[in-house]
């Protein structure tokens, strides 16, 4: 078992012979979904953005639930959920001063780990009601400096997921169209893919729509873990 695994809130083993871009942005997507049905049924309320802790667990659930294996070998992985910054930094590859984004003993909404090799990030945002524009920025540079740092190579994957309500479709396309925006002006590098996905619903008892979206940040480039 790898150092600081103990220390985190949550874990699950999945099997990482099935893990992969799609399959990873799949069970995030689902599990958006399944976050919202759900307190949907068990409150008698359209979900709210407040929520977000709840999406967060929903999505972890849903990973285990898509990639669960009763078998520990070599090939197994570990998802935690609310991971800080310094167990990471006792898996990296080499040390080194972290980078401005990750300072501080930040933690991470979940993470996936190949082995003893950390291998996708994700962070969790709900909007509109509790997420600012300076909380996005600091998440999606806490991904994008984890997927750029030398000490991380065997890290593959980011993935910004979140929950979207608005009255007007055009509202999100406009957030998302700036929110893609600032990701490509932080890589700044053609060694990283990004790709977007979203479902699209609507409040069963509100009038508004909502967008439960995947932005998935890979490398082209990575070290493969053994």
């Amino acid at each position: 078992m790898k150092a600081g695994h103990g220390q985190t809130t949550g874990k699950c083993l999945v099997n990482s012979r099935k893990l992969g871009r799609a399959k990873v942005v799949k069970a995030v997507i689902d599990g958006l979904r399944t976050g919202v049905d759900d307190y949907e049924e068990y409150s008698g309320w359209d979900f709210e953005g407040s929520n977000e802790a709840f999406l967060k667990s929903c999505i972890f659930r849903e990973i285990a639930d898509q990639f669960i294996t009763s078998s520990e070998d070599t090939q197994s992985v570990f998802v935690d959920l609310e991971l800080a910054q310094n167990h990471l930094t006792e898996s990296a590859s080499r040390k080194g001063r972290p980078r401005a984004a990750l300072r501080g003993n930040p933690r991470f909404d979940l993470l996936l780990w190949s082995g003893n090799n950390p291998w996708g990030v994700l962070e969790v945002k709900s909007f509109p009601q509790s997420s600012s524009r300076s909380k996005v920025d600091r998440d999606i540079k806490r991904i994008v400096a984890l997927l750029s740092a030398p000490q991380h190579k065997t890290i593959k994957l980011g993935i910004f997921a979140y929950f979207y309500a608005c009255k007007r479709e055009e509202t999100h396309k406009r957030y998302l169209r700036n929110l893609l925006s600032r990701i490509d002006e932080l890589l700044n590098d053609e060694n990283f893919s990004v790709l977007s996905e979203t479902r699209k619903g609507r409040a069963k008892r509100d009038d508004y729509f909502y967008f439960l979206g995947a932005i998935s940040i890979e490398k082209k480039r990575y070290t493969k873990v053994s």
